[in-house]
């Protein structure tokens, strides 16, 4: 899920830490993690592997992963 990916990626930031270095905002992100959101903007997924130092597929099956979870 996106919520596993953050903690393994960016272990103890707060989303509002993230949502500012990505350039995002924090309901965004509390959006993707808790699966609200199903297909983030292509801007979106690159900002967010940028900063989490990830593939953006790798971030891409974890959104996808999380918004599964929720159905």
């Amino acid at each position: 899920t996106f919520e596993g990916l953050l903690d393994i990626a960016a272990p103890g930031e707060s989303l509002e830490a993230l949502a500012e270095r990505c350039g995002l905002t924090t309901k965004a992100l509390y959006n993707l993690r808790n699966g609200v959101v199903s297909r983030p903007h292509r801007g979106t997924v690159a900002l967010l592997a940028n900063v989490l130092k990830v593939p953006p597929d790798r971030v891409r099956a974890a959104i996808a992963a999380s918004h599964a979870a929720r159905e």
